[in-house]
């Protein structure tokens, strides 16, 4: 084994050893997404891992579709190809958002050119394609993080390890299962920056057509990064904005003379350390006392932890660019560097604010520090300050088409996707509350089962933080590319700490750039940062890795043996948890068919398709549209982007919106008939129309848009109704149409401004405290962290007034719409004795007028100390969110457990609940006569997961005993063992079970069977009746009934 560093390991690229490294990471690529290579042709990832619910099973196919990213970069691969093969022209997208609006409106070409890629690996198979493009990103990402290590550290084997914390790193391989393009294409991080060096050898070598080459090279690359994903441009732009000028300052030339470095003057990492410590108690003082917020050790340990990191190495830089600037050794330099950081020491003098009231205390004790060690600085530097000369000119030279490439890309940003992206619905950029809601936190760097996957690993941070301590700590004279190993460090760890985001508010870095920095608001998830933050820490662990194999020169195999070693352990570290989630990327054939035989499809086609229910753009849920386009190329109103034009939401959006809820109102018909719609899908699952839409199941918008004789129905695959629309009628009112379902808001899902969450065993929400049952009918698991309770209680004396409830929590707007009708609110209260408590009311979200309100008298709320629903009755003309308020009036204690909302015509339960009507995670929907409603859920083993056939009502039952009629068929023959499904009686959504049976394929037939399962209330409760599916064999679920035996 050659020594790190000598001719035979710096010659060439050695083809036979890339190909090995190639075949290694395909070899991992495979391993990390199995099963996906025995699912090459049939689907696609949608995630990293995931829930245990839709992992596949072994023999069996993908459970189900999903929507998500993944579904939109599969249209944007499969667009390029019809651009290419198809009907539609080259860089045109005639399919999805395609109105009466300007065709301008409908946002960018994405993808291209890796898009290209796909169109040649087509030939295999659509999906087969898609997947190699996902097992090709782990071998482009790791070589090109491979040979650009290699070119800067001289040593093939610490470059394999870098090269495996890049391809690795859950950060990106999350990205690549997300369907974000961002993961495929990171390996243009390490191809610029390798290109861009390759450009300074040669400039520094005198080979003036080498630096041309490979300056070119690196400008092609920020022009194809530009053309590819503006994340990943921007970042690389703010990368080498850093990265360049430090660079050409750490250059030193070999004829520069410098002190002896023999051994190290004292023990500068003294006052490093003093200043780290002094600026965590400062970050830690600023953050405490907060009002309610007492000593908290963690956050004084997270604090320290974190500030002594960051002056380290901003020591370590600082040293490096005294050494690079003056004719200092590297243990002087650290020596000057340390004397400048020490007067941050006194850091915590900022104690004295709590005693003494200064403004601008924290500012003007840092500025005063600062310039102190500046002043400290500067007095040791001035009489050996060389700086940069004419030894700087080879560096700046290959700067020039690198320079004249980010200058192309910015202009392609500017021209192309400026006019773009300002009137689209990201203009103006992200909230920094939103950034914050998708960003990481610290923990989660260390924390693999995290599903914002910022795992940075133990491995790499481990070897990361021994990389900065032997930058520190060890002698000066032995160490070899200290000063480029400084700014690694530098690098590697101001990124990972900004991809934390808003989320660590102890470095406030994030926030300033926030607010000053062109265009950083824009960017909705920071944790992409973290891949340059890993990519340099690789780097920094590569570099000690060489440091000791040098050190090991006399035996190497030593050297070998460490690296492979903690190469498995890297391989183990990053290991995913669990399979990764697969999602189908395809339509029913028989859908297929219906469209293309009701519908001209094609650009040139003059009806286009509506899908229900209809987004504003920006939602993943319309991918599923987007994957109709890919099988019958029909004219789509709907699409998917973030960059959706405002005009699409203001002008087709919103005038459509109410057809989700199953309301046609004059200004939705127009506007369908200046679309020119010519059919209409409905998808009637929760796939496609969350829980989080509507507060009752699509079936109830499904009905109300057919009885408005709005839509004939013509077909019905799966979950996916296909209708033609009525236009020239008049629709009918459907408001008597109503849903089985009961609205449930728990106490601490409503925001409130006063009182405190509290436990009450017999109130509801009791078991939404604890994990779930191991087992069906067992003990509820753990307690949860949070919430606090599952009551809101405020007392007369304590808290002030306010209210006890207001509007649903929820992040970036109200949700739950509740369509057209009247209703009966019943908020479930107790008080303690004295003055009326306070008041209810229920209000259109957003400061809307009030639709209802009652004081609490004693004759609405007696003073007993029981909880009574008192009820509220109110009706909406239009589909509206709703604020639900509990006014505490502060002159007596008043307890809220939960707020129900049904329809008045429901107030009192059916005699048996529809399947159909409820909500559902699995199953498809069939005719069936025989049943309410006309349609039964048929569950198979071959294509539904174990999720539930149908879970609610959450209608209101009183104390006794009951009997639930569950109505099951086995349409084909199931092993008599076979366990086909566990029935459940519930409250607290499940959560606390009153009655279970299982069904196996002996207790069914062809025919329907009731199956009993009874159950006793010991008080007032919400009665959910769950069907989960076991996949024993096929399963048909008409619905449920319930019947008191007392």
């Amino acid at each position: 084994m050659p020594e790190p560093g000598n001719k035979r390991d710096r010659r060439g690229f050695q083809w036979p050893w890339l190909l090995l490294i190639a075949l290694v990471l395909l070899a991992l690529a495979q391993a990390y997404t199995w099963p996906l290579s025995r699912f090459l042709s049939q689907a696609i990832p949608y995630s990293f891992h995931a829930a245990p619910t839709y992992q596949t099973q072994p023999g069996a196919p993908p459970p189900t579709l999903v929507p998500g990213d993944h579904l939109q970069f599969y249209y944007w691969c499969w667009l390029f190809t019809d651009n290419l093969t198809g009907p539609s022209r080259m860089f045109t997208n005639p399919y999805e958002f395609n109105t009466f609006l300007s065709p301008g409106l409908r946002g960018v070409y994405a993808l291209f050119p890796f898009s290209a890629l796909y169109a040649l690996l087509r030939p295999l198979g659509p999906l087969t394609a898609y997947n190699l493009l996902v097992l090709l990103s782990f071998v482009l990402a790791g070589l090109l993080a491979y040979v650009w290590a290699r070119d800067l550290l001289q040593d093939r084997w610490a470059a394999l390890l870098a090269a495996l914390c890049f391809a690795l790193l859950p950060a990106r391989t999350s990205e690549v299962a997300g369907g974000h393009l961002y993961g495929f294409v990171a390996f243009m991080l390490p191809l610029c920056l390798w290109c861009l060096g390759r450009a300074w050898r040669a400039s520094l070598a005198g080979r003036r057509a080498a630096w041309l080459a490979w300056g070119a090279g690196a400008g092609g690359a920020l022009l194809v990064a530009a053309l590819l994903d503006p994340h990943l441009i921007y970042y690389l732009a703010l990368l080498l904005v850093i990265y360049t000028p430090l660079k050409v300052l750490l250059h030193r030339p070999a004829d520069r003379p410098a002190a002896e470095e023999t051994k190290d003057g004292g023990r500068p990492w003294l006052p490093v350390l003093a200043a780290g410590l002094g600026l965590g108690i400062f970050a830690y003082l600023r953050q405490w006392p907060a009002p309610g917020l007492g000593f908290s050790v963690g956050q004084l340990f997270t604090c320290l932890a974190l500030y002594l990191i960051l002056i380290w190495t901003l020591w370590l830089l600082l040293a490096a660019l005294v050494r690079a600037l003056s004719r200092l050794g590297l243990a002087q330099a650290r020596a000057v560097a340390a004397a400048g950081l020490a007067p941050l020491a006194l850091a915590p003098l900022y104690a004295l604010r709590l005693v003494w009231d200064l403004p601008h205390l924290g500012a003007g004790l840092l500025l005063l520090l600062g310039a102190w060690g500046l002043w400290r600085l500067s007095r040791r530097l001035r009489p050996i300050w060389q700086g940069p000369g004419r030894e700087a000119a080879p560096l700046l030279r290959p700067l020039l088409l690198p320079a004249l490439g980010l200058a192309l890309a910015a202009a392609y940003i500017l021209g192309s996707l400026g006019p773009i992206l300002a009137p689209s619905q990201a203009g103006g950029g992200r909230s920094l509350a939103e950034a914050g809601f998708f960003a990481p936190r610290l923990a989660d760097l260390f924390d693999s089962r995290m599903e914002r996957l910022a795992f940075l690993g133990w491995v790499l941070a481990g070897l990361a933080l021994a990389g900065l301590a032997w930058l520190g700590l060890a002698r000066a004279s032995r160490l070899r590319g200290a000063g480029l190993a400084s700014l690694w460090a530098g690098l590697g760890v101001g990124f990972s700490l900004l991809s934390l985001g808003p989320n660590l508010p102890a470095f406030p870095l994030y926030g300033l750039l926030y607010r000053h920095l062109p265009f950083f608001n824009y960017p909705r998830v920071p944790g992409r940062m973290l891949l340059l933050g890993a990519l340099f820490l690789g780097l920094l662990a590569a570099w000690l890795l060489r440091e000791i194999r040098r050190r090991w020169a006399a035996r190497p195999a030593a050297g070998v043996s460490l690296v492979l070693a903690l190469a498995a352990l890297l391989v183990w570290g990053y290991w995913p948890p669990g399979p990764p989630g697969l999602s189908l990327a395809s339509i029913p054939a028989g859908l297929t068919t219906a469209i293309k035989k009701n519908l001209p499809t094609g650009p040139a086609a003059d009806r286009r398709l509506l899908e229900l229910p209809i987004w504003p753009g920006h939602a993943h849920q319309s991918s599923l549209y987007e994957l109709t386009i890919t099988a019958t190329r029909a004219l789509s109103v709907n699409g998917y982007s973030p960059l959706a034009h405002r005009r699409y939401e203001q002008e087709i959006y919103r005038p459509l919106q109410g057809l989700n809820l199953g309301q046609v109102t004059p200004q939705a018909l127009q506007t369908l008939r200046r679309l020119r719609v010519g059919l209409v899908t409905f998808h009637d699952d929760d796939q496609a129309f969350p829980y989080w839409l509507s507060a009752f199941p699509p079936a109830l918008s499904r009905e109300r848009l057919q009885a408005s004789g709005l839509l004939r129905p013509l077909f019905l695959e799966g979950t996916v109704f296909l209708f033609a629309p009525q236009l020239s009628a008049q629709p009918a009112q459907v408001g008597g149409l109503t849903s089985p379902v009961t609205s449930l808001w728990e106490a601490p899902w409503l925001q409130r401004d006063t009182g405190r969450l509290v436990e009450d065993e017999e109130a509801s929400g009791w078991g939404l405290l604890f994990a779930e049952q191991a087992t069906p009918g067992g003990p509820l698991g753990t307690r949860l962290p949070r919430p606090a309770g599952n009551v809101a209680l405020a007392q007369a004396g304590r808290d002030r007034p306010g209210l006890l409830s207001s509007r649903p929590v929820a992040f970036f707007q109200p949700y739950r719409y509740y369509p057209p009708g009247r209703y009966l609110a019943r908020f479930r209260l107790k008080r303690g004795p004295g003055e009326p408590p306070g008041r209810i009311e229920v209000r259109r979200a957003g400061g809307g007028p009030m639709l209802a309100g009652r004081e609490l008298a004693p004759e609405a709320l007696p003073a007993d100390g029981r909880w009574h629903d008192v009820e509220l009755a109110f009706s909406l003309e239009q589909a509206a969110h709703l604020d639900l308020h509990t006014r505490f009036y502060g002159k007596s204690d008043l307890a809220l457990d939960l707020v129900l909302i049904g329809f008045a015509e429901g107030a009192q339960p059916p005699p048996f609940y529809p399947a159909s009507r409820l909500w559902r995670q699995t199953g498809a929907l069939v005719p069936d006569p025989s049943v309410p409603g006309g349609l039964a859920v048929l569950a198979r083993p071959q294509r539904d997961p174990e999720l539930y056939l149908m879970h609610g009502p959450q209608q209101t039952y009183g104390p006794g005993r009951y009997r639930a009629r569950f109505r099951l068929a086995a349409p084909q023959p199931a092993p008599p063992q076979a366990l086909l499904a566990e029935l459940v009686a519930a409250t607290d959504l499940g959560r606390l079970p009153l009655g279970h049976a299982l069904v196996r394929g002996r207790d069914l037939g062809p025919g329907y069977r009731d199956v009993l399962v009874e159950f006793r209330l010991t008080r007032r409760c919400e009665l959910g009746l769950r069907v989960l599916y076991r996949r024993g064999g096929p399963l048909k679920l008409a619905g449920a009934a319930v019947e008191r035996l007392d």
